[in-house]
């Protein structure tokens, strides 16, 4: 399949289907946020060489640091890794979305001059960017968690349930934060 026709059955595809669920104009946002997060990632990683797999090898040097160094202060805590890997990948997805989203309307400016778009589309760019890094980074994690010999419980069912409601929430903050930032409190700026 070309990409032109890729791209031609996702404008046609997703509108109807999320619209049954939400009202189609939100459902056309929604594409819009999917589009505009692939040309984030498409700009982030464009000349690198490494590219996704550092979205993956990030957090686990992260976890190989945090892990030789505080092993020795928490000698009672078994699989201690899984436990800092898995709070690095919801931290670093967290802290990322929320300080891009933060000024994601302040630095798209132009583009709400010039296009009639809802507001809330600029800091849901940011979030999906960061969700990706995140799932991509999940394999790493699967592959350390299949590596120690455990096993997967019924609790792993929940965990889209509680990455949704992570993303909601972090969305939410990032949507207060980027709305006070525009109207003058720019006091959490980087």
């Amino acid at each position: 399949m070309s990409k032109t026709l890729t791209n031609g059955i996702l404008y046609s595809f997703v509108p109807k289907v999320v619209g049954k669920l939400l009202s189609p104009a939100t459902a056309h946002y929604l594409l819009v946020v999917g589009i505009l997060v692939r040309r984030d990632l498409k700009i982030k990683y464009r000349g690198s060489l490494l590219g996704y797999a550092w979205s993956m090898l990030n957090p686990l040097l992260f976890m190989l640091i945090l892990t030789m160094v505080f092993s020795h202060l928490v000698r009672g805590i078994e699989h201690y890794h899984l436990y800092v890997l898995s709070s690095m990948l919801l931290w670093t997805m967290g802290n990322a979305a929320i300080n891009l989203g933060t000024q994601s309307i302040a630095n798209n400016a132009l583009i709400l001059r010039k296009i009639k778009m809802p507001v809330w589309v600029f800091p849901f760019v940011p979030l999906g960017s960061s969700f990706q890094n995140l799932l991509l980074a999940l394999f790493p994690y699967l592959l350390i968690h299949i590596g120690t010999g455990l096993t997967f419980k019924a609790e792993l069912f929940a965990a889209p349930l509680i990455l949704c409601s992570f993303c909601i929430f972090v969305g939410g903050i990032s949507l207060t934060l980027s709305s006070m930032n525009v109207i003058g409190y720019r006091d959490w700026e980087t």
